[in-house]
């Protein structure tokens, strides 16, 4: 037995997709069962679980309050099987997927947290601004080519397509509830900070290049403003980060030099100079990194460093 855990908060453009694909899933030996937890939603999320409660072995769960790690940690109490696999309502999974994270874990006896590959499936070509000049890692939760099936480090695990032994939560580990959405707000990384302490502690992390989900852009991520603000969600979760791993300096907020305020000038600088000049890449991609530090500096000054 496996037992899929997503977390779903007014998902209703990609859910009914996303579900779709569960049902052509191939069953690994011992059966599978999915914990959809809705969390706060106020679109017809609710609805759209009910209409496939009937094609899945699907039970579904109410929190709430809003906080993807807080619904996650919800669904844990419901684990059956050795394996609990996360995913995502924005993704279209393979049929083959819950077998082949049953391969890997019974070849791996030695490693506790998994992670596949996840790729992009884009709604029209996608412009070379965005291609070039945006890390499509952080942008779009899509993994890099160079990425190779072996052990892995956990900030390659990602929450659309991970896995975790049971015998892990049974231990008491959780998702920090400080990371994750929730509703609009909330910082990026539930899922890499619970891989990078779950690797801290001794549980190692193996990656699968087959094992493969398809992530759903949607057309208004495409759009320079959404952009700027996954670029600034990203910099707050990224001070989280380095201050729990004791990368901050503590006699000055700004922190890690690449983050102080010469480096803010110079990339306000080169966002001004790409606009007059018409480089459309370097624009696009000084402008994420001017908003990242941005937000980098911004959780900064909320914990007064």
């Amino acid at each position: 037995m496996l037992t899929v855990i997503l977390a779903t908060h007014n998902g209703a453009g990609t859910l009914p997709v996303m579900l779709d694909s569960l049902t052509r899933l191939e069953a690994p030996r011992g059966g599978w069962k999915l914990v959809a937890v809705d969390n706060g939603s106020t679109d017809a999320t609710p609805e759209i679980l009910e209409q496939f409660a009937d094609r899945l072995p699907l039970h579904i769960l109410r929190h709430p309050e809003l906080g993807k790690s807080r619904a996650l940690n919800r669904g844990l109490a419901e684990i059956e099987g050795e394996l609990a696999v996360f995913t995502d309502d924005d993704v279209v999974v393979r049929p083959d997927w819950l077998k082949r994270y049953r391969w890997l874990a019974k070849r791996a006896p030695g490693f506790f947290v998994f992670g596949g590959r996840i790729k992009p499936r884009w709604p029209a070509p996608v412009r070379a601004a965005i291609l070039q000049g945006i890390p499509l890692a952080p942008a779009y939760a899509v993994h890099p080519d160079r990425v190779a099936s072996g052990p892995v480090k956990p900030i390659m695990i990602w929450g659309g397509n991970m896995a975790v032994r049971r015998e892990v939560f049974d231990r008491g580990h959780r998702f920090n509830e400080t990371f994750g959405p929730a509703g609009q707000n909330g910082l990026m990384g539930e899922d890499t900070e619970l891989a990078v302490r779950l690797r801290a502690r001794g549980f190692g992390c193996m990656f699968d290049d087959q094992i493969v989900v398809e992530h759903l852009i949607q057309a208004r991520q495409l759009t320079l403003g959404w952009l700027m603000g996954r670029a600034f969600r990203h910099g707050r979760a990224g001070f989280q980060k380095d201050r729990d791993t004791s990368s901050v300096n503590d006699a000055d907020f700004t922190g890690h030099p690449n983050h102080g305020f010469a480096r803010l000038a110079a990339r306000s600088g080169q966002v001004a100079l790409a606009g007059l000049t018409g480089n459309r890449v370097g624009f696009y991609r000084a402008c994420w990194e001017f908003q990242q530090l941005r937000g980098w500096r911004y959780q900064a000054r909320l914990e007064g460093r």
